[in-house]
């Protein structure tokens, strides 16, 4: 177990903040979540004349995710944050039968054999990472939130496209943060129930971000309809997918709606995850050591293969922790479609239902010591004993995210590849602080010192 003051990276508030919090939730709205999201196991208030309840009690969150799942919607932040840029047929937004038709369709895409075969695309790409930082003049530091983008943009390129789309790399990352920089704004007019047309910062460009995006998701897909790929990769898979029950198979905005969505979490989520984690190492240099020699134990000096990744165990538990402490989606929002009972709660129709992620994982009364950096959390034995709804770095129930076995893998193989080949140390006096946007992201990047081995 390692301590570190900077793995606390604020205070939160007391109590919940009204309209004195607007540039909180403006400007990193998980600084809102209040206290008592760490400490309770509910926080209830009224927020923008709605009912607000925070949930950090995994038996209530099963029953939200789990049991109740269809009395709940997603809520209406999630919704009009990324509507414009996914669609509302998205298998992240669908709900009710239309969801559950693109999950039937596009769960045999996922399979553990499928991700398997991947393998090899995940190794090469770290492998092309680790050859950039070898070529870099500069003994300065390296940008590892930058790289793991990169890294993690080029997976998507070869593995969802096949490597044979013309995608200009830079162009999307800057048409993806244009968009994820007006995520604030929806965020406080929903809270505050202010309607769709109202101007804010940014809106404008974020509307040319986005029609770029679909456009140009949209070229790919008709040339591969027109000429479909020499190797499988997911879009093939994608536009094969058919309902197991109907046989219904998807329209081509479905198809974009769902590309773009596998684009933006597919290598966002997995970039932030390995950033955090490549940092807690520098910080914990003992479970350093451990993740690279537990990688030359298991592959030696040569690409890991799909045979090796289950024996990367330490490998995985520290990207676990990392995500239990900067998880990459920080909450969980619903929306109660009905009046209902919510364990011993009576809650309203249209009541806004929050699970504060990032709070849920450091929650005092769920973690020993929680803001420590611990990978032993998630060797089995102790995971077992933790309740299940207690960790959700990938949501939970039905609608838990279909990538999550995807990103994972990708994470390991990466990690495990980049520590046997650089240990990594952090820049004196350089505290990251994490920022809310569609993920936990270091804000300004994260500058570590890598040296080769």
């Amino acid at each position: 177990m390692f301590t570190d003051p900077d793995f606390v990276p604020f205070q939160p508030p007391d109590k919940p903040l009204g309209l004195r919090g607007l540039p909180v939730l403006w400007r990193n709205y998980i600084e809102s979540y209040p206290r008592a999201a760490y400490e309770q196991p509910v926080t209830r208030f009224r927020r923008g004349g709605s009912d607000t309840i925070i949930v950090c009690d995994p038996k209530l969150i099963g029953e939200i995710l789990v049991d109740k799942a269809d009395a709940f919607g997603r809520d209406i932040t999630t919704r009009r944050a990324f509507a414009p840029a996914i669609g509302e047929t998205s298998l992240f937004l669908a709900e009710g039968a239309d969801w559950r038709w693109q999950r039937r369709a596009v769960a045999p895409i996922f399979r553990h054999d499928v991700l398997l075969s991947f393998v090899p695309i995940f190794s090469a790409m770290a492998e092309r990472q680790i050859a950039r930082w070898r070529g870099e003049q500069s003994q300065g530091p390296v940008d590892a939130a930058a790289a793991m983008t990169r890294t993690t943009f080029d997976i998507i390129v070869e593995a969802i496209l096949g490597g044979s789309a013309s995608l200009d790399g830079q162009r999307y990352s800057d048409a993806l943060a244009t968009t994820f920089d007006t995520i604030p704004w929806h965020i406080v007019y929903t809270q505050f129930s202010l309607p769709r047309w109202m101007p804010y910062p940014g809106r404008r460009p974020a509307k040319r971000a986005v029609a770029f995006l679909r456009q140009d998701v949209g070229r790919i897909v008709g040339a591969r309809r027109a000429a479909p790929s020499r190797q499988s990769d997911l879009l093939d898979l994608l536009l094969t997918a058919r309902d197991s029950e109907t046989g219904q198979a998807m329209t081509d905005d479905e198809v974009i709606a769902n590309l773009l969505t596998f684009i933006i979490a597919g290598h966002e989520t997995t970039a932030v995850a390995l950033t955090w984690t490549l940092w807690l190492l520098a910080k914990d240099q003992a479970s350093q050591e451990r993740v690279a020699a537990e990688a030359m134990q298991v592959a030696g000096t040569g690409d890991i293969t799909a045979d090796q990744v289950a024996a990367l165990t330490f490998c995985r538990q520290a990207i676990e922790e990392a995500m239990r402490l900067f998880p990459p989606a920080v909450s969980l929002g619903r929306l109660a479609k009905a009046q209902m009972e919510l364990g011993d709660m009576t809650i309203g129709a249209g009541a806004r239902v929050f699970i504060p992620i990032f709070a849920l994982h450091r929650h005092v009364r769920l973690w020993d010591n929680p803001n420590a950096f611990d990978p032993g959390r998630f060797a089995p034995e102790r995971s077992k004993a933790r309740p299940r709804y207690a960790y959700l770095p990938f949501g939970g129930g039905p609608r838990i995210c279909i990538g999550a076995g995807f990103a994972m893998t990708e994470a390991t193989v990466i990690l495990a590849s980049l520590v046997r080949a650089f240990r990594f140390r952090t820049v004196p006096g350089h505290k990251p602080k994490p920022v809310a946007r569609l993920t936990l992201r270091p804000q300004g990047g994260l500058p570590l010192i890598a040296e080769p081995r």
